[in-house]
């Protein structure tokens, strides 16, 4: 990573910070940025979930090595200021770190909540007959319960200034 001359006003990472080494992200973020400019992090969360009981069966039957950790299934994640505050306050880099949340709620078709299962990083470690079996059996459930889905969603924004 080579800082680019230019310095930025914002650096944004949108459901990806997980994945950043925390011993490097918060400083090469800062070298990114101008004096005052800011480091936003967004995430989405999946609070309340119609269905979960009935899906929670299926992923039991047909995906069991993922129960306990997708958060499709409406299971918490550490919040991004408990995962990620920490790290940015300590490169001494940054101002305070403030956080944000909003929640609101969406009703999915079918289509559109199975398109995007695959793109979760846990779904995409199932073999691909493992998934195919679970997207099938998601699939018909959603169908006999009217060919909906509505999630509950909370969505996080820590942000912090450059000093």
């Amino acid at each position: 990573w080579t800082a680019p001359a230019d310095r930025f006003d914002l650096v944004v990472s949108a459901q990806a910070w997980h994945w950043v080494d925390q011993n490097i992200g918060p400083t090469a973020a800062a070298d990114a940025l101008r004096p005052g400019g800011r480091l936003a992090l967004f995430s989405n969360g999946y609070e309340e979930v119609s269905l979960r009981d009935q899906l929670d069966a299926v992923y039991r039957q047909h995906a069991p090595q993922i129960v306990a950790k997708t958060f499709v299934l409406g299971r918490h994640a550490p919040t991004l200021r408990s995962a990620h505050a920490g790290p940015i306050e300590a490169c001494g880099r940054f101002g305070p770190v403030e956080e944000r949340s909003f929640q609101w709620e969406h009703t999915y078709t079918r289509d559109e909540w199975l398109d995007q299962l695959p793109t979760h990083s846990d779904h995409r470690t199932l073999r691909p007959e493992v998934l195919s079996t679970l997207l099938r059996h998601i699939r018909a459930l959603i169908d006999a319960s009217g060919g909906t889905l509505t999630i509950g969603h909370t969505t996080e924004l820590l942000f912090a200034a450059r000093r």
